[in-house]
């Protein structure tokens, strides 16, 4: 058997290592790629804005007419330092000449000294509008330069509009923290994750380990292959994934690829297929394949709830043939020997009767009518039907039906020869002994005239059974229940003798019609070949 001792690593924390491993590797790389994004679209934010600002300043009218003043700083400072303060991220707006003096800064004290950085060249000289990066006074900043113009288009100056890059480094640490927390928050998730992942098909393989499953993988083909019985199972769609050697042998399909094909396309009378839709249980189905008769048991299998595949167990004999030669054969047989015993004891003491009696004339008459009569139906018995387990058992039920007062009428036109091909003396002790034991059933508390019928004909093809008898005939709320497995309308009956009948001649490939006609009757057809 498997070995339950568990590997030093299970599978569960195999499971949950490999699973969060790759969710860590997973949200580190995308924390830095979106942190990196995040920090461009800010560089790129603040440069954008630094540059609109700038662009506004030098477009406002009171700055420009300020250039015609002495003193230009006494009315850009104020001005310029209010939009400064109620702007949200701008670190400094300086407005210059064309030399570089400054008309405006955060510092009063340097207003009228030259602008430092080194990166105002093209603005002042050029008049070009552009965002560089240079250590300036306040230190190294971002910052944006656009000329200004006078109103007859005269390039008079320029304005810088700045962010510290310390403020914009800043904003960007926030931002990366805020990453860098939902990237532990998504750790964390994956981590239960993960847990609940390993939890979930641990479970699903019952708490086994890879080499626990592998071994009972073994044990189970090891099992399947030692069974006598042959097994087929197949999935959901009907496709076949199992068969063990005994049902390739039973089948006749040694050598033969069926793994991955439909049952259908191998075994089209298996009916598996059938099961898999109803999801009902059947058991001691007889089937006939490649010329065997065979026995099969299908099964559903259910996974929560779901078919989710059926298995097929195949036999060549079983407890149920058993139950029908009990039943139908040796039984039989047995009982008539007991009405035949029964019978003749019943005449012996007429006999008896008849010599205490001194009634010799009249005992002697008796006995040749009774030895005529026997000897009558015995001859005609002997010579019409050859297969000697169906005369036995013909013979018996006429010595029954006189027992139970029913006249058993075998027809003229019967004619048997001994069964040496598909059809079994089985089958046919099965079929006609369930039959006449049926009609007699249904005449057994029936007042008056009563008798059965029975006529058994072999053709060139077929072999041809009738049973009539003029009972109270089939109800037609059983009409459709008679052949099922266990139904019966008797207080002491089993409810197995039709549904015999029935399996018998589906087995053989034959038709049965039945109904009622001043009782009941069954014909039932069957190919010789």
């Amino acid at each position: 058997m498997i070995d339950l001792v568990k590997s030093k690593i299970s599978l569960m924390t195999k499971i949950m290592l490999l699973t969060l491993a790759i969710v860590i590797l997973s949200i580190s790389i995308s924390s830095i790629l979106i942190s990196k994004a995040v920090e461009s679209n800010i560089q790129n934010e603040v440069e954008s804005n630094v540059l609109n600002m700038a662009r506004v300043v030098a477009e406002i009218p009171t700055i420009i007419d300020a250039f015609e003043d002495e003193e230009p700083s006494l009315i850009i400072q104020p001005l310029i330092e209010g939009i400064r303060t109620s702007t949200e991220g701008i670190e400094y707006i300086v407005v210059t000449d064309l030399n570089g003096v400054r008309y405006s800064h955060p510092n009063p004290q340097r207003i009228g000294a030259k602008f430092v950085g080194g990166d105002e060249g093209p603005a002042l000289l050029e008049g070009k509008e552009y965002v560089s990066t240079a250590m300036g006074t306040l230190g190294l900043s971002t910052r944006a330069f656009v000329p200004i113009y006078s109103f007859d288009g005269k390039r008079i100056g320029m304005v810088s509009v700045g962010v510290l890059n310390q403020s914009i480094k800043q904003i960007k640490n926030q931002i990366q923290i805020k990453v860098y927390v939902a990237a532990l928050f998504g750790i964390f998730i994956g981590l239960l994750g993960s847990f609940y992942l390993a939890k979930n098909i641990k479970n699903t393989l019952m708490g086994l380990e890879p080499d626990q499953i592998s071994a009972l993988l073994k044990e189970r083909n090891a099992i399947i292959e030692a069974v006598k019985e042959g097994i087929c199972v197949i999935d959901n769609k009907g496709i076949v994934y199992l068969v063990n050697q005994a049902a390739r042998k039973q089948l006749k399909l040694e050598g033969k690829d069926l793994i991955g094909k439909p049952i259908e396309s191998i075994i089209p009378e298996s009916k598996l297929t059938r099961t898999l839709k109803t999801g009902i249980p059947e058991y001691d189905q007889y089937h006939m394949v490649n010329g065997i008769e065979i026995m099969v048991n299908r099964i559903p299998i259910f996974n929560k709830g779901k078919i989710i595949g059926v298995i097929a167990s195949f036999r060549t004999k079983t407890e149920m043939t058993k139950l029908a030669e009990e039943l139908t054969g040796v039984k039989m047989m047995v009982d008539s020997l007991r009405a035949n015993t029964h019978e003749f004891m019943n005449k012996m003491h007429v006999i008896l009767g008849l010599i205490q009696l001194k009634e010799y004339d009249t005992a002697e008459k008796y006995i040749m009518d009774i030895s005529k009569s026997q000897q009558k139906i015995i001859s005609f018995i002997i010579k019409n039907v050859k297969e000697h387990s169906v005369a036995a058992l013909l013979l018996g039920k006429h010595t029954a039906s006189r027992e139970l007062n029913i006249h058993l009428e075998i027809e003229a036109s019967t004619h048997l020869e001994r069964l040496t091909g598909r059809i079994t003396s089985s089958a046919m002790i099965t079929i006609v002994g369930n039959l006449i034991e049926n009609a007699f059933d249904a005449l057994r508390l029936q007042s008056g005239e009563k008798y059965v019928k029975i006529c058994i004909r072999e053709g060139k093809k077929n072999v041809l059974i009738s049973v009539k008898d003029n009972g109270p005939g089939i109800r037609p709320d059983t009409i459709k229940k008679i052949f099922i497995k266990g139904y019966t309308t008797k207080e002491d009956g089993r409810g197995i003798g039709l549904y015999l009948v029935k399996q018998n001649v589906d087995v053989l490939g034959g038709k049965m019609r039945f109904g009622n006609n001043k009782g009941a009757y069954f014909i039932i057809r069957i190919p010789k070949k």
